[in-house]
């Protein structure tokens, strides 16, 4: 993952850990949600398979987060 998508995911994270959606959700999930989401906005290919091992987290999980990222944002 570029330095280029590693500085737009801590942006956007500071922006999720404002909204209340963030509460009483695991940061770590949070995180990479927000870590898949940047490297969606920055062209940058990696499935979400690849991004949940990377996490030691599940795909469900990371789905789920990654839900609540988009109506954050208001991605597609």
């Amino acid at each position: 993952i570029s330095e280029r998508t590693y500085r737009r995911a801590l942006e956007m994270l500071a922006i999720v850990n404002e909204d209340h959606i963030a509460i009483g959700k695991h940061p770590n999930a949070l995180a990479v949600a927000v870590l898949y989401a940047a490297c969606i906005l920055e062209g940058e290919r990696i499935t979400q398979e690849q991004m949940a091992v990377a996490a030691n987290t599940s795909m469900v999980t990371l789905r789920k987060r990654f839900a609540d990222i988009k109506m954050i944002f208001r991605l597609q």
